[in-house]
């Protein structure tokens, strides 16, 4: 049980020595000011002692390490926002006892769970000590040492210094001797000064300029495809597993690597880099790799935080063979290690890149190679000295895969270097990965690697790391009886098709409108009437016409009767502006424009009224052929012209058969249509009902709200729901608690990512007889890949994938390389099929898409997909800009465009971000103005109002001098700001609270001018900064915030509200009291003079006497 014995304080008095911190000091203590109680930076080392324990000699050696590192004796402070050290001249630490030896079964997991609870214990850098022990007995002569300590005074090297110097000085006090230690010439402190005085001027300068150069235009993130969505903020909680390589396989790597010329290291990150890249598909990476730093010998028996960080920049573009890789990453590697004394911290801070609390800056994934030596790869080293109370001289690892550990970054290689085998450890962020997922990716490692040492020649492209999985197919399948969609049905024309259905259930509803209830009979009539109509239409363009309707049952019967006159449709939205309406009926070549508008007319073409079509005759008209054009949807184009898709009847009925068999389409359905008809998602709702005998329910939620749709629902007993996951959202939330929906068997859903949260909805407010579909489909495919799930189906990540193609469509999977991307590696989704496009309507004619080897038109789509290990397909993403809003898909460069073509407007770049409201994405413009003119977010989106769509419209606008460039001189859309909402103008401090941290920005930023909604990050501000701001918080308003509290509300008008909400609920701060003076102690002549700094120097005048030994000191 635990010895009841207080904790023994810090020792401090008039001796206390004030040192500047080392630049990786100051990083650790600002991020733990940031994230104050975090246990990430903790290092643990857990000492074996076998036989009767001399308690006495250990606690005196404890306190001989104490007094010999001066490190372990440091506490921190901040002087106006800045640290420093403290150094007690004595401190003593308590060993308290813990006895988990009985009972004796599970006493080894009660010592493992007494090490990890030492671990999870806070540090206070104020307070101190940053050195914890604690005594466990796990037999009568059997006891673990358990250390753990702050990074901030110790690495790595520091551990096994400390093993080193502890086993020697608990020795020499056993046996009462003098520990034969090498005498110290320098101490941590003397190094962290020096540090600062090497570290300017000319050196600093070739340094920089070194690493500068190494990450010009380096990707800001490394994209591995994770289990979960990044969060906002990190929880900074890791897992742990691992794998170990056999000998054989060790000793080819080594074998590998001493005909290449290159170490162990190179050649595992060199692997390593091949496995980041087939996983996230880069072919550039950023990898760090810790550097022990100790490069002068004064250094190498301190116990201190040295180490340094490398950012280790791989290139693997061109698809070399293996060695060629190994030649780049040795010249890489060799370069670095010349230019290692360039402080992490400080290249981050001068390199100043975006920065986000979700991941590190410049690189999320480290490598690191510990050479172990002797020591066994077991888990626990269960091994007794022949000794008797000996202290071993290896470090026990505690197992902690089943576990949480901290963690900085999304994934940390450790691979340990034995003599006959190596060992791979993976510690990863859980908020991104499981278990599982690393399992795999080590097994995907130890894969490739038996691949390079048997094809070190090979491309990168040939060395595979998974077996290749087929396709598979849905497992979940609807169960209602229905009549198949048979294969040469195809091989008819589309109004060929509706005819039958209007011969077979000529009294069935077909379309069923709040105004509208029309018969199949009915449609059919009205149908042939427009078609015979449009065949009496003569002249240039005639196999085209546009529909303009603001009646969607008579928008349905002209697509019907354009169809069966063999003309191909061109759908209008007249919610559209006219410009985008123009546009659309200049580029089509429309012959005319059938419209149900009164009044509308149009500069390229003659508008014809629906009513003028009654007087044709209702005969069916003569039959089309299923290769004629059926109509041309358009899709925003990234060179700012949209562009036109064109499909034809038989890829159509292609669609609707498979829709239609997947689904279980039949004459009893009664199936929404919610969306715009200018997208594909309306050819499968539309036809998917009328050409299978089925009722279509079309309700506008633009014109009628998410009410009237919830009404449907439940009114018409709707059976299959169609919609883009962001109106099912809406949806779910409309549903009164006691609507009764049992007839809905179908909830399809696309157009966006859909995610876990939407199956919780699914789950929790419909039947279970009723199933979710995530559809995956192009305007050139409509629906391409359908994943249908119900309450059981298991998901492990957060989004849901795609599914499984549907009967018809053949889909790749290729990598940059063009090779078939592996199980989990990201490759291009590419589409062939009966059911793929015709090609893009260009003047004059269709460009046809590329065809396959089976002859049928190929579309790449620029989407990225993964297989998972089920067969199904994942969506990752976009090759390019492309993004989904509002299921729309949308080319940002069309709108930029559109922005440059504002009066005023210099520079122009739309992106896409995850909305406030998780809802989706929406669209950000950024701008900067022409020399004399202003600009005003209100009158950029009144002028794109008149020419684009409302979804190709930015909700938010930023306006800034300059948009962001990278060092080559090309748009920087990584350092575009995070947007805030921004007013028109200019707004000025409105309360004293609002002026006087406005002064304070505009001190510490430098900048006059500072409005109240300017973002701190957006104009200049960084991480050390907000420590300034904070402390000086702190004096102005006498508060005491977080730093965090910056990142949260980096506003000024939030920012007052939060100062004035902690002013009324704080109480008075004490007094400041004097910090003890500086006193003489040891010359550091081992490193030279330290000449102080005028920054330094002022800020020691504050606590320094004027004939105090300085100098010295230092």
């Amino acid at each position: 049980m635990m010895e009841k014995a207080a904790r023994s304080m810090p020792i401090t008095n008039s001796e206390t020595f004030l040192f500047p911190t080392s630049f990786a000091q100051q990083r650790l203590w600002f991020f733990e000011q940031l994230y104050p109680g975090s246990t990430v930076y903790h290092l643990s080392t857990v000492l074996p002692f076998d036989g009767l324990l001399d308690r006495k000699a250990l606690e005196e050696s404890l306190g001989d390490l104490l007094d010999r590192h001066e490190a372990l004796r440091t506490t921190f402070t901040a002087l106006d926002g800045a640290p420093v050290q403290l150094i007690a001249p004595a401190l003593r630490i308590d060993v308290p006892l813990v006895d988990v030896s009985k009972p004796a079964d599970g006493c080894l997991e009660r010592a493992r769970e007494a090490a990890r609870a030492a671990l999870a214990e806070p540090f206070d850098l104020v307070r101190g000590p940053l050195l914890r022990a604690s005594l466990l007995r796990l037999e009568h002569d059997y006891h673990w040492l358990v250390l753990v300590l702050h990074h901030i005074v110790a690495d790595g090297w520091s551990l096994e210094v400390l093993h080193r110097d502890l086993r020697a000085l608990y020795e020499a006090r056993r046996r009462h001797e003098q520990a034969a230690l090498p005498a110290l010439p320098v101490q941590y402190a003397d190094f962290a000064c020096w540090q600062r005085r090497i570290l300017q001027g000319e050196r600093l300068d070739t340094l920089f300029a070194y690493w500068q150069a190494q990450l010009k235009d380096a990707p800001a993130q490394l994209a591995l495809p994770a289990d979960r969505p990044r969060p906002v903020q990190s929880s900074y909680r890791g897992g742990r597993c691992g794998v170990s390589l056999d000998s054989e396989l060790t000793a080819r790597l080594r074998t590998l690597g001493q005909t290449q010329g290159t170490t162990l290291f190179m050649t595992l990150l060199a692997a390593f880099g091949v496995l980041l890249s087939r996983y996230s598909g880069q072919s550039d990476l950023v990898i760090g790799t810790p550097i022990a730093n100790r490069t002068r010998s004064e250094l190498e028996g301190l116990i201190g935080f040295f180490v340094n960080t490398l950012a280790l920049r791989l290139d693997l573009s061109g698809n070399p063979p293996f060695t060629t890789l190994l030649e780049r990453v040795r010249n890489v590697t060799t370069a670095a290690y010349t230019h290692q004394d360039m402080p992490f911290e400080m290249l981050v801070a001068k390199l100043a890149p975006k920065r986000h609390l979700s991941q590190t800056p410049l690189f999320q994934v480290m490598f690191n190679l510990l050479n172990i030596g002797e020591r066994r790869p077991e888990a626990v080293s269960q091994s007794r000295s022949a000794e008797p109370d000996a202290l071993s001289a290896d470090q026990l690892n505690i197992p902690v895969a089943e576990f949480d550990e901290p963690t900085k970054f999304d994934l940390t290689l450790y691979a340990m270097e034995y003599d006959r085998t190596i060992r791979l450890e993976a510690v990863y962020a859980l908020n991104l990965f499981e278990s599982a997922t690393m399992q795999r990716i080590l097994g995907h490692f130890i894969t490739l690697l038996e691949n390079i040492v048997t094809h070190p020649d090979s491309p990168l492209s040939r060395l595979r790391v998974t077996r290749d999985i087929p396709l598979g197919r849905n497992t979940v399948a609807s169960q209602i009886p229905f009549n198949p969609f048979p294969e040469q049905a195809i091989e008819q024309s589309i109004g060929s098709r509706f005819r039958k259905q209007a011969e077979h259930y000529p009294d069935h509803v077909a379309i069923w409108m709040s105004n509208h209830r029309w018969t199949y009979r009915k449609l059919e009539e009205l149908s042939n009437r427009i078609a015979n109509a449009v065949l009496t239409m003569r002249g240039e363009g005639a196999e085209r016409i546009a529909l303009l309707f603001r009646d969607g049952a008579y928008m349905i019967a002209s697509m019907l009767g354009v169809l069966k006159a063999g003309k191909a449709y061109i759908p209008l939205d007249s919610a559209h502006p006219e410009a985008r309406i123009e546009q659309l009926i200049g580029s089509s070549s429309a012959a005319a424009v059938l419209t149900d508008v009164t009044g509308f007319s149009s500069a390229h073409v003659r508008s014809i009224l629906l009513a003028e079509t009654e007087c044709y005759d209702v005969s069916p008209p003569p039959p089309v052929s299923p290769g004629a054009a059926a109509y041309i949807l358009y899709t925003s184009g990234s060179t700012g012209a949209p562009k036109g898709v064109v499909q034809t009847h038989r890829n159509v009925l292609s669609q609707v058969r498979a829709y239609s068999n997947n689904l279980h389409i039949c004459t009893e359905d009664r199936l929404t249509f919610v969306s715009s008809y200018g997208v594909d998602a309306a050819v499968q709702d539309v036809f998917g009902a009328l050409l299978n005998g089925a009722t279509l329910y079309p309700v506008s939620v633009r014109e009628e709200g998410v009410g009237a749709l919830v009404n449907c629902l439940v009114e018409h007993e709707i059976t299959v729901f169609h919609s883009t996951p962001t109106v099912f959202r809406h949806l779910v939330n409309d549903i009164p608690e006691n609507a009764r929906l049992e007839k809905l068997r179908l909830i399809a859903l696309g157009g966006e990512a859909m995610y876990r949260r939407d199956v919780d909805l699914f789950r929790a407010h419909f039947s279970p007889d009723c199933l979710l579909v995530n559809g995956y489909g192009l305007t050139e495919s409509t629906m391409a890949l359908q994943y249908f799930i119900d309450h059981k189906t298991p998901l492990v990540r957060d989004s849901v994938p795609v599914g499984y193609p549907v009967d018809g469509i053949e889909l790749l999977l290729l990598d940059e390389t063009g090779e078939p991307a592996e199980v989990y590696c990201p490759g291009e989704i590419v589409l062939c099929g009966p059911s793929i496009a015709l090609g893009y309507w260009r003047q004059g004619g269709i460009a046809p898409l590329p065809a396959g080897t089976n002859g049928r038109p190929l579309y790449r789509t620029g989407d990225l997909g993964r297989r998972l290990p089920d067969g199904s397909i994942e969506f990752i993403g976009r090759r390019d800009f492309q993004v989904k809003v509002r299921g729309y898909r949308i080319e940002p460069g069309e709108t930029e465009n559109q922005l440059l073509a504002c009066p005023g407007v210099k520079q122009a770049a739309v992106i896409a971000e995850e909305s406030c409201d998780g809802n989706g994405e929406r669209l950000v413009g950024y701008v900067s103005a022409q020399a004399g003119h202003a600009l005003a977010p209100g009158d950029l989106r009144r002028h794109l109002a008149r020419q684009l769509p409302d979804y190709l419209v930015p909700s938010t606008f930023v306006v800034l001098e300059e948009l962001p460039t990278t060092p080559s001189g090309k748009l920087d859309r990584q350092a575009l700001p995070t947007p805030i909402t921004l007013t028109d103008s200019f707004v000025p401090p409105q309360n004293a609270a609002e002026a006087k941290i406005a002064e304070i920005w505009r001190q510490i930023l430098g900048i006059e001018k500072i409005s109240v909604q300017d973002n701190f990050f957006s104009i200049g501000g960084h991480s050390l900064l907000a420590t300034q701001v904070i402390s000086r918080l702190r004096d102005e308003f006498g508060v005491e915030l977080p730093l965090q509290q910056i990142f949260e509300t980096p506003v000024i008008a939030d920012l007052a509200l939060v100062v004035t909400g902690a002013q009324s609920e704080s109480v008075p701060l004490p007094a400041i009291r004097p910090l003890p003076r500086w006193r003489h102690r040891a010359s550091v002549s081992a490193l030279g003079e330290v000449e102080l700094s005028a920054d330094l120097k002022a800020l020691l005048d504050r606590f320094v006497s004027a004939d105090s030994p300085v100098q010295t000191a230092l």
